[in-house]
């Protein structure tokens, strides 16, 4: 029976670890991103995605900028979008994705990089689900990199002191101030 409980012991010791481990790395990420947690969207807006959102070409490059667990890229790939790239700096989120691409057999691309150091200009469209602070430091990024033609499509936040979005799109007419889909042509 002793052995037992010891046995109990050094399972909750373990648990305590990975937990332990997990929201550290929470918190790692967080610092390193400047205050951008990882926040997955939830069905309803992901159907939101699949509902407002067009492409009229599947030969485009997409790359999600902070894709977390990579739904919003198996969402676009279901649409037949086909070369998908998505970065993310948190190792659990990334981790997480990596595990649920196989499961679910994806060919997006997860990259455990911090996307303030990748070139944007080989992308046609750039998707973002980020606070309005991290949208204000990527105007410059955007400005320099993006090509005349790209399209940026932000998830609830609209880039704050840039230029006016060409497309506004609000998914729930109950909640108009919520869940809005902001999206810039780049000329």
């Amino acid at each position: 029976m002793i052995l037992f409980y010891w046995f109990l012991l050094g399972i909750c010791i373990v648990i305590m670890i990975i937990v332990g481990m997990i929201q550290f790395s929470n918190l790692f990420a967080l610092l390193r991103t400047k205050g951008v947690p990882y926040v997955p969207l939830f069905g309803y807006q992901l159907r939101y995605l699949k509902k407002f959102i067009k492409f009229d070409n599947p030969n485009i490059k997409l790359v999600d900028l902070g894709s977390g667990d990579g739904r919003v890229l198996r969402v676009f790939e279901k649409m037949g979008i086909k070369d998908i790239t998505g970065y993310e700096i948190n190792w659990w989120a990334h981790f997480k994705g990596c595990c649920l691409k196989r499961i679910k057999k994806s060919h997006v691309k997860l990259c455990l990089k911090n996307f303030h150091r990748i070139n944007l200009s080989e992308y046609d469209v750039v998707f973002c689900y980020l606070l309005d602070t991290a949208l204000k430091r990527l105007r410059e990024k955007f400005d320099q990199e993006l090509k005349p033609g790209s399209r940026i499509i932000s998830y609830a936040f609209q880039i704050p002191d840039w230029h006016e979005p060409d497309q506004i799109i609000v998914p729930n007419e109950k909640h108009p101030g919520r869940d809005r889909i902001y999206i810039y042509d780049i000329k």
